[in-house]
């Protein structure tokens, strides 16, 4: 556990009242395996019933944090700035890249990997890879990636089609076919 490490605080939990927010009392544990590894200015919260788990050989580097009844499971490796929210399940052998979001209450499957940057919204299933936000399969990300990159071109095609359709309206057969 490296330095700057705070190992069961508080969780964020709060209920909301007619007089405003109310803390909900962390009263869990967390419980850390063996061969585990913890980088600097890390947040484990404990959690608000039950525990936090940390399971054997998982790696975490610095500046990440990992909300109250978060599970991760052996073997799993998460890269600095990755903020996980509260009750997410994550398997074993997982890889999460930096700048990694998950949001609360999320399964990430076992064997998953999630690319750098990505906001996991939804269930991740075994063995798969995602990437984007919000994140997506690996395949139709990269798609969309180069999709993306062709868009400034494509508009520009599309405006000098629109022109062209402009000056010949009245008379070409795509003319009146838009003119109505």
């Amino acid at each position: 556990i490296h330095a700057g490490t705070v190992i069961g605080s508080d969780g964020f939990g709060y209920s909301v009242t007619k007089q405003g927010m109310r803390k909900i009392p962390q009263i869990g544990n967390v419980r850390v395996g063996s061969f585990v590894e913890i980088g600097a200015n890390c947040s484990i919260d404990r959690a608000t019933f039950g525990e936090t788990l940390i399971s054997d050989g998982v790696k975490i580097d610095n500046n990440v944090h990992i909300a109250h009844n978060v599970q991760i499971g052996p073997s799993t490796a998460i890269l600095a700035l990755t903020g996980i929210a509260g009750g997410a399940r994550i398997g074993m052998g997982c890889q999460i890249g930096g700048q990694v979001a998950i949001k609360d209450h999320i399964t990430i499957g076992n064997g998953a990997k999630i690319v750098s940057k990505a906001a996991v919204m939804h269930n991740v299933d075994d063995n798969q890879t995602v990437a984007g936000i919000p994140a997506m399969p690996f395949g139709k990300w990269k798609r969309m990636a180069v999709a993306m990159a062709k868009l400034p071109d494509m508009f520009k095609v599309f405006r000098e089609v629109t022109a062209y359709v402009e000056q010949h309206k009245k008379k070409s057969f795509l003319g009146r076919l838009f003119s109505r």
